[in-house]
């Protein structure tokens, strides 16, 4: 028996099992998530074709060679962040609010106030299998432990639709003859340093001392945590956090140069991801979005807007932050450019139930509207196009012109 219960919750293939969700036609056929061109890599790939020796980051050729039958989807990552965000919301509503979300496909949830012994934890984790397979249509794998490391592992050797549990009495038996590679958290980098003095499991690693020097030159002042897990009764808790950063933001520089406005925008949308991203993990929602901009004088100066509801919907920051872009640095030389989204608060006081086909219809169409007034604008060589709400918003602020004000014009969403 345990002193801790901790579930990691690992979304099995999530990016095809999202897609499969809306396109259930794709079940059981060999699936890949990438891009059209022939040398683009999957970011995603079903167990069809993990079942034939093909690993996540092959190309679309190379998927070919093996599986003519593959079907290729791109990204949807507004369909991702959705998904993702209603069954975490759900697992913290229903279940335990003691969750940590690690990734878009992955969290830990404290559930020892929930069972007394292994059989009742293996029992809640099989309905909670249950229950996402059938009110999402995502399968997970559950690994149960006493603490982050040792469920994080039990899920990765109970995969795929597995429920694992590890206690002191399987500890060594279920890790120790992995391949010191399999340790979460070493890189190929280091697992190679720690092959070449020898320790080429982690039960070679969990059998060395903590002064060992050998160790000291690979792990430095950190050694002592990679040791510290492979104690059987090594015990963990989360807790409940009620308290969250008052800002998520991304920002890059230019090295000193000059970019064009197609790369603003590229940059932007990778900015708009990792924000977006981050605040799914946290489980944030924000409704004040700011872009920094760093201009020739190597000053940062910033523009910001309320939004008209708390998101952390990548499409609907990337656009609003182009918007403000265009409004206010169009025609300057850029040699920055960050977004941040700040007011924030917890996703599951601000949740808004809306269905999976209109919530990203409504991201798809507020991006497209604005994509044809931006492309518009660049084309008239003025800002002069706009919806028909950023029309009356702007409209409201500066009726003192009066009649110097200039006729807009509009589009409607």
């Amino acid at each position: 028996m345990l002193n801790s219960y901790i579930f990691h919750i690992d979304f099995d293939c999530f990016f095809v099992s999202a897609i499969r969700k809306i396109r259930p036609n794709l079940k059981n056929k060999p699936v890949a998530i990438c891009k059209n061109a022939m040398h683009a890599i999957a970011v995603s790939i079903s167990y069809e074709l993990r079942n034939l020796g093909i690993k996540v980051g092959a190309t679309k050729q190379e998927i070919l060679k093996k599986e003519p039958k593959t079907i290729f989807v791109e990204s949807h990552f507004e369909l991702f962040n959705y998904v993702s965000s209603e069954i975490f919301d759900y697992i913290a509503k229903n279940i335990s609010n003691k969750i940590e979300i690690s990734s878009i496909d992955e969290c830990y949830i404290d559930v020892s106030h929930l069972v007394n012994n292994d059989n009742q934890a293996k029992a809640l984790a099989k309905k909670i299998q249950n229950i996402i397979l059938k009110r999402f249509d995502i399968p997970v794998t559950i690994g149960i432990s006493n603490n982050k490391f040792a469920a994080k592992l039990t899920t990765n050797i109970n995969k795929p639709f597995g429920i694992g549990l590890t206690n002191q009495e399987n500890f060594k038996s279920n890790f120790f003859d992995l391949p010191i590679a399999k340790y979460h958290g070493i890189g190929k980098k280091i697992a190679f340093k720690l092959q070449q003095i020898g320790i080429n499991t982690i039960g070679d690693l969990a059998a060395c001392k903590i002064d060992d020097i050998r160790l000291d030159a690979i792990l430095g002042s950190l050694t002592y945590k990679y040791l510290e897990v492979l104690n059987p009764d090594f015990t963990q808790h989360i807790s409940y956090k009620d308290t969250q950063p008052k800002g998520i933001g991304n920002e890059i520089t230019f090295n000193n140069k000059f970019i064009s406005l197609e790369e603003i925008q590229n940059n932007l949308n990778n900015l708009a991801k990792k924000v977006s991203t981050r605040m799914i993990q946290h489980n944030l929602v924000g409704d004040v979005l700011t872009i920094n901009v760093r201009l020739n004088g190597k000053k940062w100066t910033n523009k910001q807007v309320k939004l008209n509801s708390f998101t952390n919907d990548y499409l609907i920051i990337f656009h609003n932050a182009m918007a403000l872009f265009n409004d206010f640095f169009e025609e300057q030389l850029i040699l920055g450019i960050g977004i941040r989204m700040s007011n924030l608060t917890s996703v599951f006081d601000h949740y808004q139930k809306q269905s999976l086909f209109d919530q990203i219809q409504d991201s798809k169409t507020s991006y497209q509207v604005q994509k044809i007034i931006n492309q518009i604008n660049r084309k008239i060589k003025n800002n002069i196009t706009m919806t028909m709400k950023d029309y009356q918003k702007k409209k409201s602020q500066s009726d003192f012109l009066g009649e110097f004000s200039q006729t807009q014009g509009i589009y409607k969403k």
